[in-house]
Parts: C-alpha cells; sequence; structure tokens
C-alpha cells in the first residue's frame, strides 16, 4: 500500500524511517529569463502534473521522463571552456498535443520530483538508451493510444535490426542494440515512412514523442558499447543481406 502511494505522489509512511512523507506537489517557478511556467500555463501545468503521477509505477514513470528528455550533441566549444560535457539535453512537456521547450528546473518542478530523479534517468539513456529498469510492456501510456496504432508502432519497432553485446548480457539482461546511426529520431522517420508505404491514414500516425515513449517500454539500446557484439537471434549483422538492409534504412 505505501508503495502505491509513493508511486502515485500521495502522502505515505517511510518503511525505513517511519516518517510521514508529504503529498508530492508541482514546485514553484524557475528564475530564467524564459519564464517557462508562463510559456507552459498554469492549467496546463497542472493536468501534466496529474498525468504523470496517475501512470502509477516506476517503471513507467522512468520511460515517460525518458520521452520528454533529448539530447543532442554541444554545437560549440568557446576558448578555454575546459568542460568533458558533450551532449546538452533539452525537456519538453506536452500541451495540447504540442511539445513546449522548459528548462530543467522546469520541468523537476512542474512533475513535482526531484532533481536526483531526473538526472538518474538522463545518465541511464545517455549511456544505453534504455529508460532505467524498464521492462517489455509494464510502461503504460499517458494518454491511451488506440490498440490498433500501438500494434503498428511495436510491429515497426521489432521490425528493426538489432544485435546483441557480450556486455550487455553481463550487465543488462536481454539488452539488444541497433546498429550505429540508429537514433530514436531515425527510427521515428523509418516509422513515418512504413506507415506512409503501407497507406496508413494520418491520424493513425503518432507523434515522436508517444513514440519514443513506447519505443522506451522496450529493452532496445541506441548507443551499443565499446566492446564485440555478437547477432541477436534473429538477425545476423555480419551477413550480406542484414549489411544490405542496414544501408537501406540508413
Amino acid at each position: 500500500m505505501q508503495k502505491k502511494h509513493r508511486d502515485t505522489g500521495e502522502e505515505y509512511t517511510s518503511t525505513t524511517t517511519g516518517a510521514i512523507v508529504p503529498a508530492r506537489q508541482v514546485g514553484p517557478p524557475c528564475t530564467c529569463p524564459n519564464k517557462c511556467y508562463d510559456i507552459v500555463g498554469r492549467d496546463n501545468i497542472n493536468q501534466v502534473f496529474e498525468n504523470y503521477w496517475k501512470i502509477g509505477s516506476h517503471d513507467g514513470q522512468s520511460a515517460y521522463l525518458a520521452a520528454h528528455v533529448s539530447g543532442k550533441p554541444v554545437a560549440r566549444k568557446y576558448a578555454g571552456d575546459d568542460s568533458r560535457r558533450k551532449v546538452t539535453y533539452e525537456y519538453s512537456v506536452e500541451v495540447n498535443g504540442e511539445q513546449k521547450l522548459v528548462c530543467k528546473v522546469s520541468f523537476i518542478n512542474i512533475h513535482g520530483i526531484s532533481k536526483k530523479r531526473v538526472e538518474n534517468v538522463v545518465a541511464k539513456v545517455g549511456k544505453t538508451g534504455v529508460s532505467p529498469h524498464d521492462e517489455r510492456g509494464k510502461a503504460p501510456s499517458i494518454k491511451k493510444t488506440p490498440d490498433d496504432v500501438r500494434q503498428q508502432i511495436h510491429s515497426h519497432i521489432l521490425s528493426l535490426p538489432t544485435c546483441a553485446s557480450h556486455y550487455s548480457r553481463a550487465k543488462s539482461k536481454n539488452c539488444v542494440y541497433l546498429p550505429p546511426g540508429f537514433t530514436h529520431r531515425k527510427c521515428y522517420e523509418l516509422y513515418e515512412k512504413d506507415c506512409a508505404d503501407k497507406g496508413i491514414p494520418a491520424d493513425k500516425v503518432v507523434s515522436f514523442i508517444k513514440y519514443r515513449f513506447e519505443f522506451m517500454t522496450y529493452n532496445i539500446g541506441t548507443s551499443p558499447p565499446p566492446t564485440s557484439t555478437r547477432a541477436a537471434s534473429v538477425i545476423r549483422p555480419n551477413s550480406t543481406s542484414t549489411r544490405r538492409r542496414w544501408r537501406r534504412m540508413i
């Protein structure tokens, strides 16, 4: 019962300290020049907060957070900048079907979560492309996507070429990896093309965020470890046919 209250943001009693942990709530606005709370709107902020905690599971919430954080290479480094950071992260929330970029502080406070919670998700996804503790099929959708649409998404994800890593077998059970160049965005573009080729109506094609959310329910990484890999049971990455397939898709 305490776990349920914790995962839904309700007040609960800590099983380790016996202390009462107050219910989660939206945090204060950021102080950045963009005034992110004004961009999103207070009513929308409350809706995002409620939708997040309605998920009701740690794994599902991790998949949600991972789907709303995207990394991109640092565009420019200035003289004297000794930072080793190679990736910068963008945070977004969905408002009326549109993604609104917000700063990290606003992203944390809108969802009523801790800085550490977000950083743990970012660190895990940044290394492997897989959301923390995620298990296939466990993460529910924020807005219910029709079953036939979800089936099309999952069929496409399962059609992607993957390979297993010796490292991943030891460190991340059942994790497989996409070949180089297969980012989440690239996979989504292939999904859009697949839908167009099959004549699927536009209203049956989901947004990138929803596609990525479903993608994160699989143990599929986009950044294979720098160690030897071997083919997954249904894929032979070194075969001539598979090399041709990868070239066509990339």
